[in-house]
């Protein structure tokens, strides 16, 4: 009834979330549906991480209907691509899981290795992952969360200097954060 007498769509409460937010957060597919085709902004001026999709991704359907939005990666996987993903993650030789992540070339098989990998089992899996080309923001901002990678730019230099491994995680923490912010002041210079 609101949206049939002109609500506007992208009205904020106080927590800045809009009717699309709002309709995720509270898994309400129908809403969410019905806003869209009235036209509710898929994309934030704040980034991929303010978006409805990304309050949507802990819900792969509901994420999947806003898969237009700038910067999102399709989170549901055929079963042919969960066993992709399944061969790369339960490699038993590090070289072959390395070599199998840098030939893929889809950023959805590439955000879900990121996101299933076991991160004790060392960096050079996601080194790999973030050298590869098609490993798109949203994944590089998951890497870096899901690493910790605060925790390896705080750790003092002579942590670091106790072991080979320790290095590759700081190295891998900095070239992170230092994409990101490519990717950030790319964003503002677009905006203006």
């Amino acid at each position: 009834m609101l949206l049939d007498k002109g609500a506007e769509l992208e009205a904020e409460d106080k927590l800045g979330e809009t009717a699309l937010k709002k309709a995720v957060k509270f898994k309400l597919v129908e809403a969410v549906k019905r806003l869209l085709q009235q036209g509710a902004e898929l994309d934030s001026k704040h980034g991929i991480l303010a978006t409805a999709w990304n309050a949507a991704r802990i819900d792969k359907a509901i994420a999947d209907l806003l898969l237009n939005t700038k910067g999102a990666v399709r989170l549901t996987l055929s079963s042919e691509e969960e066993e992709t993903v399944d061969d790369i993650l339960y490699e038993e030789s590090e070289h072959k899981r390395c070599k199998k992540i840098k030939l893929l070339d889809s950023s959805v098989l590439l955000h879900a290795v990121v996101n299933g990998y076991n991160w004790d089992d060392g960096p050079e899996a996601m080194i790999a992952a973030f050298e590869n080309p098609a490993c798109a923001t949203i994944t590089l901002l998951d890497m870096y969360e899901l690493m910790d990678a605060d925790y390896w730019l705080k750790m003092d230099e002579e942590e670091i200097a106790e072991s080979e491994e320790r290095k590759r995680w700081r190295m891998l923490a900095i070239q992170l954060k230092e994409k990101l912010a490519d990717e950030w002041d790319r964003g503002q210079s677009k905006r203006m």
